[in-house]
């Protein structure tokens, strides 16, 4: 039973970036795909205690391609 974290901090639009892989994690049977929306405009949600709670639920974590820079700034 997949939960997938989705990290899409990478992307130049990470919220569309997220919903595309969600929705294909979902097809391929995931019971649950989530959205972690820790951006490089918004590091500060790596704190979120409701967020990580909810990271700590995924039983795997997703990072979508793009600018791998935006990873190491974030």
């Amino acid at each position: 039973m997949a939960r997938i974290g989705v990290v899409t901090a990478a992307s130049a639009d990470p919220a569309s970036s997220a919903d595309d892989y969600i929705q294909l994690f979902l097809a391929a049977g995931a019971v649950e795909a989530v959205w972690i929306p820790i951006t490089v405009d918004n590091p500060e949600l790596a704190y979120d205690d409701e967020l990580v709670d909810t990271t700590l639920t995924m039983t795997g974590i997703f990072f979508g391609g793009g600018d791998q820079l935006r990873l190491v700034q974030t």
